[in-house]
């Protein structure tokens, strides 16, 4: 989401060997926390005043979106990688705020590097220390 298929290695741009290989389609994402949907009530409710709705069979795909939205923790994992070796698969981790699926407020981000960053984050950019 904030800096995930940014590939950061140790060498210069002429050699690719030295950076961290993987798959996105193998990309596990796991959330907990709060989350907000617009469209979730209107759209997914199966019963409404105590009663089947009329419509429900008739809901076009997707039928809603989760979006994170309050506090909460997002983590991306390569399964591959993970296979592999446990302490690998961790591609980032983030933990504080979000705005609408953007990480917004104060919030911890780890790197698959180890690089972390705390402190203000601000429509999925980070701007500093607080």
């Amino acid at each position: 989401m904030f800096n995930l298929f940014k590939k950061k290695d140790n060498t210069d741009e002429t050699d690719n060997k030295g950076g961290l290989d993987y798959d996105p389609s193998t990309v596990k994402v796991s959330y907990a926390g709060e989350v907000i949907s617009p469209e979730y009530a209107d759209r997914s409710l199966v019963y409404v005043n105590n009663s089947l709705r009329e419509d429900f069979n008739d809901q076009d795909y997707p039928y809603h979106y989760l979006l994170p939205h309050g506090k909460g923790k997002i983590k991306y994992v390569d399964t591959k990688l993970a296979e592999e070796n446990e302490d690998e698969g961790l591609l980032e981790e983030y933990e504080g705020e979000f705005d609408s699926g953007q990480y917004h407020g104060q919030g911890k981000l780890v790197f698959r590097t180890g690089e972390i960053l705390q402190g203000e984050f601000k429509e999925n950019k980070f701007v500093g220390k607080k």
